[in-house]
């Protein structure tokens, strides 16, 4: 497609536009990341029970890290919003979701447990999903650094 603008002429508005474009991607994910981890940390207060449910057997206090994993989830959320913390932000948020991932192996692991919360098969689901996340976050928070392709001189 970018061949045929550029026989045209019209590689330099091209360019333009997709830069733009992923900018507008970009902030539309952070938006959306940041809804989605301030919403669920609100969550972990309003009703914790779930969360505390999850939470495996081998770990203690589990209603404690459900408080503390849901105000690390507001304030990460947040804070993803804010350029200056964005990065701090986002590996913060990372390492989180690495952190409670134990909770989604629990929940794979032991379907029968948690029926009323969804299919074994939507825990199953669940795991990749969580890398998805990780990748958007990582993305979004520039985790890791794009790189400029050189040009050839």
């Amino acid at each position: 497609m970018q061949s045929l603008w550029s026989a045209f002429g019209a590689s330099g508005n091209v360019r333009r536009l997709q830069q733009r474009l992923a900018r507008v991607a970009k902030v539309a994910t952070l938006v959306a990341l940041s809804w989605l981890f301030v919403s669920t940390g609100v969550m972990h207060f309003r009703s914790p029970a779930p969360f505390v449910r999850i939470v495996p057997p081998y770990f203690q206090h589990a209603a404690l890290l459900v408080s503390t994993s849901g105000t690390l989830e507001i304030v990460g959320g947040l804070a993803l919003l804010w350029r200056p913390l964005r990065r701090a932000a986002a590996s913060g948020l990372i390492l989180l979701l690495l952190a409670v991932f134990p909770c989604n192996i629990n929940m794979a692991l032991h379907p029968e447990s948690f029926r009323d919360a969804g299919s074994p098969l939507f825990f199953l689901l669940r795991l990749p999903v969580q890398f998805f996340y990780i990748a958007l976050i990582s993305w979004c928070g520039n985790v890791v650094p794009a790189t400029r392709a050189r040009s050839s001189s």
